[in-house]
């Protein structure tokens, strides 16, 4: 797959893992006791809160200070549940309509390998806009797991790749730079596959080994920070490709 197909795959799942926690949250703030403002026990006539008044006064009331007004996360659902439909329709996406956003994710991440680059990567800048709203909403971070001591092939920044784990597979990891200046050819920001990185790695900035024969400049050993378990960033926010 090309860099931007790579972008598309990885805010996918990225946004895959943290849908449910949202659609949690805000069944969970609504479905939650409060006080009593906002329901019609509350606004009875003679309740104390409200001495009287017509019918249409009391529904007034509860649509204004109804326990919907206090989820913060209804209207964030609601948003991304609406985007996700409308880019099933504008790009044309063989997808079945009126699916639950879960199930439309699926269904784009088994379509990208048909998309042109060019779509790939309109899909990978709207979703990782949404994946991005929903992370700061529920205060989650990225999916990103840095690589320490290891220099970008493309930046020479060390400690700046970083895995990306929100796929289940851990070998279909992408791997990314998270400088926001460092991008591949065509302006798209740096992602690499595990096999891609290493052969990056092999041809850039080498070490010396201490029997003086050249290496390449390794990742970490550690199994979460090995290019054996990569992951990829996706495009900014302001609609041009940039690492979260």
């Amino acid at each position: 797959m090309t860099p931007q197909h790579l972008h598309a795959v990885a805010n996918l799942w990225s946004l895959s893992g943290v849908w449910p926690n949202l659609l949690r949250a805000s069944e969970e703030t609504q479905e939650s006791p409060g006080g009593d403002l906002g329901t019609v026990q509350a606004w009875r006539p003679g309740s104390g809160v409200h001495g009287g008044g017509t019918n249409d006064q009391i529904l007034e009331a509860v649509l204004r200070n109804g326990v919907g007004r206090d989820n913060p996360y209804a209207p964030r659902v609601e948003k991304t549940r609406s985007t996700i439909t409308w880019l099933a329709e504008h790009l044309d996406l063989p997808v079945v309509a009126t699916a639950p956003v879960d199930e439309y994710l699926a269904q784009f991440r088994t379509a990208v390998p048909q998309l042109r680059p060019a779509t790939a990567l309109e899909l990978a800048m709207w979703i990782g806009e949404q994946d991005r709203a929903v992370r700061k909403l529920l205060e989650r971070g990225d999916d990103h797991d840095l690589i320490p001591a290891t220099r970008c092939p493309r930046c020479d920044t060390a400690g700046s790749l970083a895995i990306r784990t929100s796929n289940p597979d851990p070998h279909l990891r992408p791997i990314i730079c998270t400088q926001r200046a460092c991008h591949m050819p065509g302006g798209i920001p740096s992602i690499w596959t595990r096999h891609q990185l290493m052969e990056a790695l092999a041809c850039s900035s080498t070490t010396t080994a201490p029997d003086g024969a050249p290496q390449p400049n390794s990742p970490s050993t550690s199994e979460e920070a090995s290019p054996s378990q990569p992951s990829a960033t996706g495009p900014a926010e302001t609609g041009s490709p940039a690492p979260a």
